[in-house]
């Protein structure tokens, strides 16, 4: 299987590259943004000793977390180039990352989102990550949680099951699409 997974790997970094080089003489701003989330290789890690497992603990400590949950991320535009040294990026980071690279702002992913993400950069159901490294374990279990994250839990409920009372300040865009909850 590790044979597989490198042979993979020389097929797949030149089909990578190619778009690249073609957006660099595009005229509009082009991204690509490749993520791979564990296990894309099947038995590999456990074969190499790499987890003990097909899929990587849910709990774990925090240098171990970040080294079993940190996936591939490349962020690039042609206007600014490659989005370097980026460290840890939260998946709820992502739409900030991609929008802030294409020159977009937005109320929530890039207002809301920015100003979360200058307090953290990894937030995980189990475990939180300041900008200096400082990891909380079990975060969302204790009493007292930061204002920040709790309105973050508190939009994406309200969002995803609510209401939808945040549209207008966060998602002004939804207002006319907007289908009113009824329970």
């Amino acid at each position: 299987a590790p044979l597989g997974y490198a042979t993979s790997r020389k097929r797949v970094d030149p089909a990578v590259m190619r778009p690249l080089l073609i957006a660099t003489v595009a005229a509009a701003p082009f991204g690509l943004w490749l993520l791979t989330m564990t296990p894309p290789l099947g038995p590999v890690y456990v074969e190499t000793g790499f987890l003990k497992d097909n899929v990587a603990p849910k709990k774990e400590g925090a240098a171990e977390m970040l080294e079993h949950h940190q996936t591939p991320l490349v962020v690039w535009s042609n206007k600014t180039g490659l989005v370097k040294d980026m460290g840890a990026v939260s998946p709820a980071f992502l739409p900030y990352h991609i929008l802030t690279t294409a020159g977009i702002s937005h109320p929530y992913y890039t207002g809301f989102l920015g100003a979360l993400r200058e307090h953290y950069r990894v937030v995980d159901r189990n475990m939180l990550f300041s900008q200096t490294g400082e990891a909380t374990p079990d975060w969302s279990r204790q009493k007292d949680i930061d204002p920040e994250i709790r309105d973050f839990r508190y939009i994406q409920y309200d969002m995803m099951f609510g209401k939808r009372q945040a549209t207008p300040a966060f998602f002004p865009e939804m207002l006319e699409k907007l289908v009113a909850h009824t329970s």
